[in-house]
């Protein structure tokens, strides 16, 4: 992105202070993918792709219903009451509670720190692997439309959305590119 958005030539220089939130946008991005990616370890594509990839319109329509008193018509509480019913149903899809017990590991040897402490606070709940994976789930996709929002005004700050994409997109693979490396070198392929 950065090579075809050119953020560095357009606009107006980016100050100390907007990289700081630049590089917060970046971590808080990467989290949010971290989580997405871990729940789609979890739950595979089809609930992945049913439960993360609504539009932000939808979840704000869903927390309105639930929040607030007006309740925004016939229409948004049937939606946000079918959405309900649809996490609970892929909650209950899989009978696997046997599994999610805390002093065995029945996923497997963990490839690194941090799937252990995603598997352990899931064993924490006392819920299987795939209904934690559906729970991390709606949590990340909550936290998405957070971001999206905040996201919003340092759009305006930094000179526009492909700015700011093209900017915390760079910053991320800073962060990551680190992290890879070590990765690649100390873990062993089976």
């Amino acid at each position: 992105m950065v090579l075809f958005q050119k953020p560095f030539s357009s606009g107006k220089v980016v100050t100390k202070r907007q990289w700081i939130k630049i590089f917060k946008h970046a971590v808080v991005g990467c989290i949010i993918s971290l989580l997405w990616f871990f729940g789609l370890t979890l739950c595979g594509p089809l609930r992945t792709l049913l439960l993360f990839e609504h539009s932000d319109v939808v979840v704000l329509s869903l927390l309105s219903v639930l929040f607030t008193s007006s309740g925004g018509g016939p229409a948004k509480t049937r939606g946000a009451a079918f959405f309900i019913i649809a996490v609970i149903c892929l909650l209950l899809f899989d009978n696997d509670d046997l599994m999610a017990k805390i002093a065995e590991h029945p996923e497997g040897h963990h490839d690194s720190a941090l799937t252990h402490v995603l598997y352990t606070v899931i064993a924490f709940l006392g819920v299987a692997d795939h209904k934690g994976g559906v729970l991390l789930l709606v949590l990340a996709l909550c936290c998405k439309v957070g971001f999206h929002m905040a996201s919003r005004k340092l759009s305006v700050d930094v000179g526009g959305a492909k700015r700011l994409q093209a900017l915390s997109h760079l910053v991320s693979v800073l962060l990551l590119c680190p992290w890879v490396i070590v990765l690649s070198l100390t873990t062993e392929v089976r």
